[in-house]
């Protein structure tokens, strides 16, 4: 399952179908048929080819591949690492946790995404290196190395960043490891998923009361309650934390419900060019042909609430037409990506694979497939896929 991103795609738009019935906020409105409709075709589809893509994946090929520890070009990148995050650092004198700056002005142009790209293509690398070497018992090296290369994510408080490249490292772990997922590795995981959204959450407390003190900091959700319009309190409640992935879930769905009901598309302002650059292009490229990409504030359930599932700006741009080819792309692109990394070394196949099911897992958010922190690592992959096989073709 970690290795189809198909059946990852399906899994929120399924349980945010299930959260989206208790309607834990005035801001969730009902669907619209065409978005039921959409939501459901969309489910039925990622099962279908999912189930014909477990049909054609790689299998067991780890086991003729002769895994090399590369400790030494580890410590060289994490090395390289810190230093550009420092560099960053004294640049804007400070970091986002101290609350010296704000997370979202954080950055020098064009350097900060090849930073943090490079630092999660490491990471999910060292999750591989473990995985292939779990047999020889130094798991204390690369935790640590693990743990080093998160705190950048932690200084620049990017926790959705850091999620997403955890999730694609820790798939990458269980496929180079060979670990049978047994029902005990199952509860392991789903305690582990719940412990992930009540940190987000507590991240997410700890960010709009910066100026808070004490426990409140990280325990007063009343922001995000009274966003989502669900019923506040003056006092703060355990697990009130949660209602950060909740409504984080929900209210995508709920965008993409009132911008198709709310926005009304004139063909002759929409260009198809504008569409695929910025629906396809890491948006680190798509930035510098549309600087000013899309506003979709208008037609938001609440203005904070910024997700709309990968289909919103589909909508934005080309209408329903920008939603259906979408729909086709997000189908061709794993069988696209399985043709080109099949026979290159197992290592950037799988590499590969997890950052695409990290990008899928999270298309019910957002546009993924633009992503720069997730697409450009896929792109280092098959770069490093091709540059191998030329390597090992001159050798004969």
């Amino acid at each position: 399952m970690f290795k189809n991103p198909f059946y990852l795609a399906s899994v929120p738009i399924i349980l945010g179908f299930i959260l989206y019935d208790f309607h834990w906020g005035t801001v969730l409105q009902p669907f619209s048929n065409q978005i039921f409709l959409l939501f459901t075709l969309f489910i039925l589809a990622m099962l279908f080819f999912g189930f014909l893509f477990s049909k054609i994946t790689i299998n067991g090929k780890e086991v003729c591949e002769n895994n090399q520890d590369v400790n030494s070009n580890y410590v060289t990148s994490i090395v390289i690492i810190f230093f550009l995050t420092l560099l960053e650092g004294a640049y804007f004198r400070g970091f986002p946790i101290m609350g010296t700056i704000s997370y979202s002005t954080f950055g020098i142009p064009v350097i900060h995404p090849i930073i943090l790209t490079f630092n999660s293509y490491v990471l999910v690398s060292i999750f591989y290196s473990f995985g292939t070497n779990l047999s020889k018992n130094n798991y204390l090296k690369y935790v640590v190395k693990i743990i080093l290369l998160s705190i950048p994510y932690i200084l620049e408080v990017n926790r959705g960043m850091l999620i997403m490249t955890l999730i694609a490292g820790i798939t990458t772990f269980l496929i180079s490891s060979n670990i049978k997922i047994k029902l005990k590795i199952w509860i392991r995981l789903f305690v582990a998923g719940v412990i992930s959204i009540y940190l987000f959450g507590l991240s997410g407390n700890y960010r709009v009361n910066i100026f808070t003190k004490g426990s409140n900091r990280f325990l007063d959700t009343q922001y995000i309650l009274s966003l989502g319009g669900a019923p506040t309190t003056n006092s703060s409640h355990l697990f009130e934390p949660f209602y950060w992935g909740y409504i984080y879930l929900t209210s995508s769905l709920a965008n993409l419900n009132s911008t198709t009901s709310l926005l009304s598309i004139d063909d002759n302002t929409i260009s198809f060019i504008k569409f695929i650059t910025v629906q396809f292009l890491p948006d680190f490229i798509s930035k510098r042909f549309y600087p000013v990409m899309l506003d979709m504030s208008a037609t938001r359930v609440n203005s904070q609430f910024t997700t709309g599932t990968v289909f919103n700006s589909a909508y934005y741009l080309y209408g329903w037409a920008g939603i259906i080819v979408t729909f086709v792309y997000i189908i061709i692109l794993p069988f696209c990506l399985h043709l080109i990394l099949r026979d290159g070394p197992y290592r950037y196949y799988v590499i590969g694979f997890s950052f695409l099911s990290s990008m899928y897992l999270f298309l019910s958010f957002s546009s993924m497939l633009s992503f720069t922190g997730l697409s450009l690592p896929i792109i280092f992959a098959v770069v490093g896929s091709v540059m191998n096989r030329r390597k090992e073709s001159k050798l004969f």
